[in-house]
């Protein structure tokens, strides 16, 4: 079995579709619409702006990892 840390930079262009991805993209998004969809816009807004605070509005880059683990049966 082979274990490695990748690591890349993730880049979005404007916050709000850093928001949008993380939000619409996680299971999550499907229970929060289940109980109050109203509630989906409002979350996304709230993420969007802690996105603008810690990395500014547009040109986003980020530091990603993942731990990759190849085996063989």
């Amino acid at each position: 079995m082979k274990t490695e840390v990748v690591a890349k930079i993730g880049s979005v262009a404007r916050a709000e579709d850093a928001a949008k991805g993380l939000v619409h993209g996680n299971p999550v998004a499907v229970a929060i619409v289940e109980r109050d969809p109203s509630l989906l816009p409002v979350i996304t807004e709230a993420v969007k702006t802690a996105i603008i605070r810690r990395f500014g509005k547009q040109s986003i880059r980020v530091p990603m990892r993942a731990i990759v683990v190849q085996a063989r049966a």
